[in-house]
Parts: C-alpha cells; structure tokens; sequence
C-alpha cells in the first residue's frame, strides 16, 4: 500500500516512551510504524517523503479543556493579560471606551489583581472614570470573578437591596451598597444582560481559534462553549461549520452545560454522537470556584482570609440530584473542582449514584484537582475517576497557592506525581483562555513546575514533576482515553488515525527548562495539514 506521508530521521513517539525510526501515512490513518527498512516499501510515486533531519513527531496533541470560542471571541475584548498596575488596566479601558458609541458594552478579560503593585481588586468606581458613558465590565483571568461599573450595575438590577444568588456573592461596601465585583453565580447576573454573539461573529472567532490551536500543536480540543453560544444548537452549527471534513482539520468533543442539557436530549444526540470530528463529550458541573478569587471550596479556611471557605455553587443536596440524574442517564460527567471541599462532595455524589445505578465504565473527570490529599486521591483511584489537571495554571497560581493555603496544605496543590501513583487516569487542558493554550508552555509547566521566567529555581512542589513521557501522555493516550476514543486516537500505530505534530527538537533529550522553547512546524489531522510552518 503506498503511503502519501513517510517521516524519516528523526525522533518518532509512536506513544510516550515508544519511539521508532519512520512512519507512513495514507489517507486519514497510519499505515506503517517501526524500522525504516520496513517501511521505506510503502513509498512511491507520489508520496512525500518528510526528512526530519532530527526534529521529532509525537502524536496529535489534545487540549481537553478549554473554551475556545470564548477564546476567539475574547480576541476582540480589551485584554488585560499584559497589564502590569490598575492603573494600566483602567487606562486600557478607558481607550477603547473612547472609541465605542456611548451605551455600547465595554468588555474586558484577563487581569491579575495579584500582579499589580495596588494589589486590589478595581471596583465600580474605578470602571466609572474608564468608561462612564458606556456598561463595563471585566472579567478577571480565571473568570469566576467580574467587576461592573455602574450602568452595567443598573442594568443587571444589581443594587444594595439584592440579595446574593446561591452560590454566588455581591461584595458590598460598609453602607451594604455593591461595589461592582461579583462572585461565581453572582457573575451570572451581569452577563444575562450583556449582549450574546451573532452567528456570524462566532463564525469568525471560532474560525480564528481552531487556527491558532493548530499553529499550537493542537489536533483535538475538548471545548466547553455553549454558555457562551447560548445554546447546544448554535454551538452545535458553528462548530460542524468551521471544523471537520469540510472545513477546517481540528477535532471536537464538545462539553455540555446544564442549561443546554435538555436541548442537547431533544437533539436526539448522544454522549459520543458526531461525525469524528465534532463529537458530544461529558455533561458540565461546577462545584466551586478558583483560589485566586478565594472561591475555591476548601475543607479548612483559607489561610489568608480565615473567616472563609469559598463558595459551593450548588448545595449538597442539589450536587447530588444532578449527578444521580446525569449518571443514570449514561452520561459522562466533568466537574469543575479546585478545593479539597468540592472534591470530596463530587465525590461523594458519585459514589452515591454508583450504588443505585451501577456502571462498569462511566469515565466521570474532576477538572482542575487542585488541592487533591491524598485521602481525596485515593478515593478518586478506587472510582477510577478521571484527574482533568492543568499543568499551565502553575505559571499563575504558584506565587500564591502557598498564602491561601498555608504550608500543611501547600503539599498537595496540584499533585501530579502522587495521582499518578495512585493509579488515577489522567489528562490535560489549560482552560483557554483563562491560560494561553500553547502546547510547549503546557510541556514546560508539567515537567519544570516553574513559572516561565524560570522561578523558583526549585521548582513549586518539586516532588510532584512528571517526566516528558508522563506529560506527553497528558495530551495523548490519557486525553483519548478521557474522551472514549483510545482505540482511535493517542498513538501512531498502524490503524490510528493520522494525528500528529512535528517539533523542532526532541523534547525527550531536552533539559526542563527548554521545553518552553519548543516550536511546532507542522499539525496534521486525519492526514491533513492544519498548519505548517
């Protein structure tokens, strides 16, 4: 059978830790991987025959959560990613205020309140002297926090007699009146009002985004976009427009709110329903926040705000009905939680609808795992619960996790290593655009454990690094897995889809701290290419 792609000299990560010496493509699948002498026969008239002159091939990378139309549409608000003060970030405001029509919204993402040397939170007023013709809002980088200025206040009907939300929190000054930051469910107040994206502007965002994740590495996002489309229907379509065999080569397995849930059952689509290219994946939860908002749900209080445990976005009781609902309907499950606390009642509710209506194989994932004991690992191993981590958060949250946590608890703030050994399932994403989703930061965080500036020398938790195999793994065999498809998908092996990446060097031979530097220079999807330097 001729091959139309054979790669040669260089490094080939048929899987992690498997490596061989050429590899042959034809159409959408693998068709030969081991000695060059055997596989050399499948080239002919028409092949391309790639000399990597020792650059290597890993298998395609997979993003497994994310939220890529949000990144696309994002690309178009005022970023405060780069802002280094309040006073910048304000400023950031204010220019584009200045050139929108007076009553437009004016929106804004990304900032770090804990990077800037004011080391506050803005508030209304601030947002007021940016923008005081127009609704703002800004929404911080993890996004379970936002700040609104007045008018947008006044829209949302948010004022000193409201009371929280479940699940959520309306700071208030000393006269009881809001002060514009708003919490978690709270958030969800604002944005009800806000206006949602046209088709064609989620056209183009998406088409945009699925781009740039190739130029990344990426070959698969597991992508949680419905909130932001406002529907399962219009997510559906947007997608399936920009992606797939007749459009652009990016794979798809699509998240499902719990707003859009009903919708999706009416659908008629089922979990893994799709064409191969844009599937439907696990159903969404939240259980808590962030750390850096101070939402997380933790077990003990916060070391730096004692008199709180962060926020639970659905009480026990309504956590529980979801998760019985969801699981005996046959559906995956991916919950958002950070802190201890929301760990251990995700857990709890899994194991309480496992024993009324058992399942040998249901693949439910926590995202994030962030402050994971060992005693929440070992019950996350014994319900072969998938640990969705995201390794890049340590390039943010490492300069703080130690003061909202205190040293005891420090020990298990993102915990790789010991989930590993623990016998968990494990797989990877970044959370775009909450991080940047570039796939050699990804490597770099995972195996480095240091900010991308190279501090602590040491490393945060140094004990619980992975090795480059373990985190290629993350993006590969544990991400197909995590989404039903490893016999499909994670490895160049005859048979396997025609997923891949071609980097500049090989990153098995590369100190930590170079992984960073790695450069893509070519994706390829189902045998086509969707980016190539």
């Amino acid at each position: 059978m001729r091959a139309d792609w054979l790669f040669r000299n260089g490094t080939i990560y048929a899987a992690p830790g498997k490596t061989v010496e050429a590899l042959a493509i034809r159409g959408s699948r693998v068709i030969a991987a081991g000695p060059e002498a055997e596989v050399l026969h499948t080239a002919g008239h028409g092949t391309r025959v790639v000399d990597l002159a020792g650059r290597a091939v890993v298998p395609g990378l997979v993003d497994c959560h994310l939220h890529l139309l949000a990144y696309g549409l994002s690309q178009r608000q005022v970023r405060l990613a780069g802002s280094k003060s309040l006073a910048e970030a304000v400023e950031l405001i204010r220019q584009r205020a200045e050139n929108t029509p007076h009553g437009e919204w004016v929106v804004a993402q990304g900032f770090l309140e804990d990077r800037w040397p004011e080391r506050r939170l803005p508030t209304r007023c601030d947002l007021d002297k940016a923008a005081p013709a127009h609704p703002a809002a800004a929404f911080r980088a993890d996004m379970h926090l936002c700040v609104a200025n007045s008018l947008a206040l006044g829209r949302a009907g948010i004022a000193g007699g409201v009371q929280d939300p479940v699940g959520g929190q309306i700071d208030r000054d000393e006269a009881g009146e809001p002060t514009g930051v708003l919490r978690e469910n709270a958030v969800d107040l604002l944005t009800r009002v806000m206006p949602g994206p046209s088709m064609e502007e989620m056209r183009s965002a998406l088409a945009g985004a699925v781009r740039d994740a190739a130029r990344s590495g990426i070959t698969e996002v597991h992508s949680d976009d419905l909130r932001t489309a406002g529907s399962f229907a219009a997510a559906w379509r947007v997608w399936n427009e920009i992606a797939g065999p007749e459009g652009f080569p990016l794979r798809a397995y699509l998240l499902i709110s719990e707003e859009c849930y009903e919708e999706c059952l009416r659908s008629g689509l089922k979990p893994g329903s799709g064409n191969g290219w844009v599937r439907v994946g696990p159903v969404k939860l939240f259980a808590d926040g962030s750390l850096g908002s101070h939402t997380a749900a933790l077990r003990a209080p916060y070391a730096d705000q004692p008199d709180s445990r962060g926020i639970l976005v659905h009480s026990p009781e309504e956590l529980f009905a979801l998760v019985e609902r969801y699981h005996r309907d046959g559906q995956q499950i991916a919950c958002h939680c950070i802190g201890d606390g929301a760990i251990e009642l995700f857990l709890d509710a899994l194991a309480a609808a496992d024993q009324k209506y058992h399942r040998p194989d249901p693949r439910h994932r926590v995202i994030h795992a962030q402050v994971c004991p060992p005693d929440l690992q070992r019950r996350m191993a014994e319900l072969r619960v998938i640990a969705d981590i995201q390794p890049k958060f340590i390039h943010s949250d490492g300069h703080f996790y130690e003061a909202r946590l205190g040293r005891e608890r420090s020990r298990w703030f993102n915990p790789w290593r010991s989930m590993r050994e623990q016998g968990i399932p494990c797989c990877s994403g970044s959370d775009c655009p909450v991080e940047p989703f570039h796939m050699p930061w990804q490597l770099h965080a995972a195996v480095a454990r240091r900010g991308l500036d190279g501090e602590p020398p040491e490393g945060w938790n140094p004990g619980e690094r992975l090795s480059f195999a373990e985190a290629l793994a993350l993006h590969t065999t544990g991400a197909a897995y995590a989404a039903f498809a490893e016999t499909f998908r994670g490895r160049l092996e005859p048979g396997m889809a025609a997923d891949l990446v071609v980097l500049n060097r090989d990153p098995g031979q590369m100190m930590p701290e170079e992984l960073k530097e790695l450069a893509v220079h070519l994706t390829m999807v189902g045998g086509q290419v969707a980016y190539e330097a």
